[in-house]
């Protein structure tokens, strides 16, 4: 009989019923005894403690070693039943109106140890009470009743009233059990339900909590940065006016100007922690977009050892939006691309026509030959504070992606396999 704790019950708090149990049964006994001046009762109480005692003792120390415990359980368990049915016998038999008391004790049983060792108790307890109206009918087993009341009759002689006792309680005995494992389960699931929401609700207040300190630090990175891009920016002007408009550096100096002015509308939106603000949505030409991001990025990917494979359909159609926050979406995923080949690889971006939900769409997919993701990550690389990079990531970028393409009111999705690469997916909306 293979039994457990499953958690709902303390061993120690058992065994400590156990013996209060035991201590209740010889001072009833006792009274009984000379209240009724039946001296076998005592004998009777005595013998069934000293069964309790020993398995109490057997079970403890056998607890020392660590091993196989649930084998002793299960003889604790056992023994319980036979001081049951001793006990029944004592006080009446098969005549005895509370044998419904294996019921209680089963379905104990199987709330504290699941319904499997429930039911086997069940058998175990029909044995033992089958055994002890057969013992008494044959007279193997001297009928006894400490009450006149349940001697009255010789019913544990009638084999008719003896088979309906015995099917009846068979019938009660396993009801028992089931009923009990089957209330203590839905109670067991519903409580799991309700400890998967509060794990779910302290997780979400931590992010609330990590969001309201980041909030105050980015106001404080904001208001630190603002005078540093001030400066960048007054000195490129600067060196702008004083080179000669045909000079190569002017490009250069209008990018440093261009992504100058993006840092500073970034730290703007740091406040609201990764909600892209509304901006004045226009038309922008993605493959422009697209190519700008690369052009920046090209230096960093080659410091990598890693090819760009530009794929840029032409003709596409204009999408409405930011120019500015689309390209610090791309940005991050192309980055993000860089990280998942750290050894060098291959990025193919390739621009296409789509149709979308609401009519023609644009998509960009970001294909890398990196390290993939396994299944587990896959399911979780667009939660806030996810990472897979450890103290080098925030866990927002991805998150921040996806927010600004759905402002764009498009999708951004991915396919990955564990050691063959990501293949990121934007699909946008064609501008109406």
């Amino acid at each position: 009989m293979a039994s457990k704790h499953d958690g709902l019950t303390d061993p120690r708090h058992e065994q400590r019923f156990r013996l209060l149990t035991v201590a209740g049964v010889v001072a009833g006994g006792a009274l009984a005894s000379f209240l009724l001046d039946r001296v076998e009762v005592l004998w009777a109480v005595l013998l069934i403690a000293a069964i309790e005692l020993a398995m109490l003792g057997v079970v403890a120390t056998w607890s020392r070693w660590g091993r196989h415990l649930f084998v002793m359980d299960s003889f604790a368990l056992a023994a319980d039943v036979l001081a049951i049915t001793l006990g029944l016998h004592f006080l009446g038999g098969v005549e005895f109106p509370f044998d419904w008391i294996y019921a209680v004790y089963l379905s104990a049983v199987s709330i504290s140890r699941g319904p499997r060792t429930g039911l086997i108790l069940a058998q175990w307890s029909i044995l033992c009470y089958g055994t002890l109206i057969w013992a008494e009918y044959q007279g193997l087993w001297p009928h006894m009743a400490l009450l006149p009341v349940f001697a009255r009759s010789p019913l544990y002689s009638d084999p008719d009233y003896i088979l309906t006792k015995l099917f009846s309680n068979a019938v009660m005995f396993n009801v028992g059990a089931l009923t009990a494992a089957f209330f203590a389960g839905a109670i067991r699931s519903k409580v799991e339900e309700r400890t998967r929401e509060l794990q779910q609700a302290q997780v979400q207040l931590s992010q609330s909590q990590r969001l309201a300190t980041l909030g105050q630090m980015a106001a404080s990175l904001a208001h630190g940065l603002a005078s540093p891009i001030t400066g960048i920016k007054g000195s490129a002007e600067l060196l702008m006016e004083e080179l000669p408009e045909a000079h190569p550096g002017q490009r250069r100096l209008e990018q440093i100007l261009h992504w100058a002015d993006h840092l500073a509308s970034i730290l703007d939106r740091l406040r609201n922690l990764g909600r892209p603000t509304k901006e004045e949505r226009v038309p922008v030409e993605i493959n422009g977009v697209v190519g700008e991001v690369l052009d920046l990025a090209a230096k960093l990917l080659g410091q990598r050892d890693i090819e760009v494979r530009r794929v840029l359909a032409p003709d596409l159609p204009l999408v409405l939006g930011s120019a500015r926050l689309l390209e610090e979406m791309f940005m991050n995923l192309v980055m993000n691309a860089k990280d998942a080949m750290p050894n060098g690889g291959k990025l193919t971006v390739t621009t296409r026509r789509g149709d979308g939900p609401h009519g023609e769409s644009v998509l960009v997919d970001l294909q890398d030959t990196g390290v993939g993701m396994s299944p587990e990550v896959k399911k979780r690389i667009f939660e806030a504070f996810f990472t897979t990079k450890g103290e080098r990531g925030s866990g927002l970028g991805l998150n921040i992606c996806r927010q600004i393409v759905v402002d764009h009111g498009g999708q951004l999705t991915v396919e990955s396999e564990l050691g063959a690469g990501s293949t990121f997916t934007v699909r946008l909306p064609a501008a109406r």
